[in-house]
């Protein structure tokens, strides 16, 4: 693409293919049929010194049915799968303590949940699974939840029996440092076999005003998978050594062909840290639950809401036998800190939206070149977007109530307001191939208007 004040000129010459040429097309059809029906029961059966004890039961059941039909002769099939599943789960949630009253009354509000479950699959071993949580309250304004949670999983019918189809893209290979044009082949893999994932959250929230106004959030997750199956990573020189049998390349050693149908996989480990705030008010004032319906229509009301993600941990083991892709230390672009902020401002008939995201920096590795020459840093990038909206009759009143204006309203969205886009170096400092401004991100800012009228 062209840099502005700049021209470009293409010449396209024209010929006639030869009568005994055949040009072939390539068609896959996939259809997939699904009914799915649930019954939940929740009551209380007791009443204990802290309150009542709750159970909870849950049934269910599914039928999916997937087929796909190739009509070519070099992207074969797969066989129709379907799957008829029943689940059951029963869960009891017992209060322990009460603030004020009863033994134990020091502790605030605290209460345990314990879920069991099951999930069988015809023609298949069944799936267990065990949650255990702990909500505690030691005072009105302060909460506590911790949970921790082991279940059983099977790939699902679209992993295994997706629609399996080649495409040309685009994409930037690492290893020669140039933009390729492979065949990409998704679809499903009905090699995927069973897994299991071990899930831990604790979190907190505190409310320093005593109402709603202001909210402070903490929270620690890891989750961890064994066996199982993935989506293809990015992919990263690390990825390609990983998956020699995924990654086609020529006797040049360019890019032919990628398979990114879903992996298997011996192990996944995830942990992150999450902080944040969310902050309501009226007309300045911090809004209160009591206050809250008091509150007229066109009262402006503001909120301001904050939240960093902190990955503290990423690698995907994709054998016993090789080195686990570090996705935060290079191996898989990931980036270590997100953080998303919303400011919103309104009334009935009008508002306004600020959403923006910063992603800390990141560096890929290329072992396949020394001394780091061939490693690309991503730096951080910070987007912000904009949203409006008005509705004259709304926020005029009667005299906005006939004509053009009734029903009507008026939104303006505003993309990436400052038109940043991601940046990538070498280390040298030259830009990548496939890497240029406008080969990243050609819209850059984008503005839309919307009117719409209800008649």
């Amino acid at each position: 693409m062209p840099l502005p004040g700049q021209f470009s000129a293409e010449i396209y010459t024209y010929v006639a293919l030869p009568r005994a040429t055949l040009i072939t097309t390539d068609r896959v059809q996939s259809q997939t049929r699904g009914l799915d029906v649930k019954v939940i029961v929740d009551k209380a059966v007791a009443t204990l010194p802290a309150g009542p004890l709750t159970v909870n039961l849950a049934t269910g059941g599914s039928h999916v049915a997937v087929g796909s039909d190739a009509r070519d002769t070099a992207n074969a099939s797969l066989p129709g799968l379907r799957r008829t599943e029943i689940n059951a789960q029963a869960g009891f949630t017992v209060p322990l303590t009460r603030r004020r009253e009863g033994p134990g009354a020091v502790l605030g509000e605290l209460s345990a949940t314990v879920t069991a479950g099951m999930a069988g699959i015809l023609g298949s071993t069944v799936q267990r699974q065990l949650d255990n949580a702990l909500s505690w309250s030691p005072a009105a304004t302060v909460q506590v939840f911790g949970d921790y949670s082991i279940a059983e999983d099977a790939p699902d019918v679209a992993q295994l029996n997706a629609p399996q189809t080649r495409t040309v893209v685009r994409l930037y290979d690492p290893v020669r440092q140039e933009v390729a044009a492979p065949i990409w082949l998704s679809g499903g893999n009905p090699n995927l076999r069973r897994g299991s994932r071990t899930n831990f959250v604790l979190k907190g929230a505190w409310r320093p005003l005593g109402g709603q106004g202001l909210t402070i959030n903490l929270g620690y997750q890891r989750q961890i998978a064994r066996g199982g199956a993935t989506g293809f990573p990015q992919l990263t020189p690390a990825v390609e050594a990983a998956f020699p049998d995924r990654v086609m390349r020529n006797g040049a050693g360019q890019l032919i062909e990628i398979d990114a149908r879903p992996v298997a996989i011996e192990q996944d480990d995830k942990a992150q840290l999450t902080a944040g705030f969310t902050l309501l008010w009226n007309l300045g004032r911090a809004v209160a639950p009591a206050q809250e319906r008091q509150i007229r229509a066109g009262n402006w009301r503001f909120s301001v809401a904050l939240i960093h993600h902190w990955q503290l941990e990423s690698r995907l083991t994709i054998r016993a036998d090789l080195p686990a892709l570090d996705r935060l230390g290079g191996d898989g672009g990931q980036p270590r800190h997100l953080l998303s902020a919303q400011a919103v401002a309104g009334k009935r008939g009008m508002g306004v939206t600020l959403n923006g995201r910063w992603q800390s920096g990141v560096r890929i590795r290329n072992l396949a070149i020394a001394a780091g020459r061939g490693d690309n840093a991503y730096a951080a990038l910070a987007q912000l977007d904009l949203d409006l909206f008005l509705e004259p009759a709304t926020l005029f009143g009667a005299r906005f109530d006939r004509g053009w204006a009734a029903n009507t309203r008026l939104s303006i969205n505003v993309q990436n307001m400052f038109d940043r886009f991601q940046r990538v170096t070498l280390a040298d400092g030259t830009v990548p191939a496939g890497y240029d401004r406008y080969q990243l991100n050609p819209l850059g800012r984008t503005v839309q208007v919307t009117f719409r009228k209800h008649l």
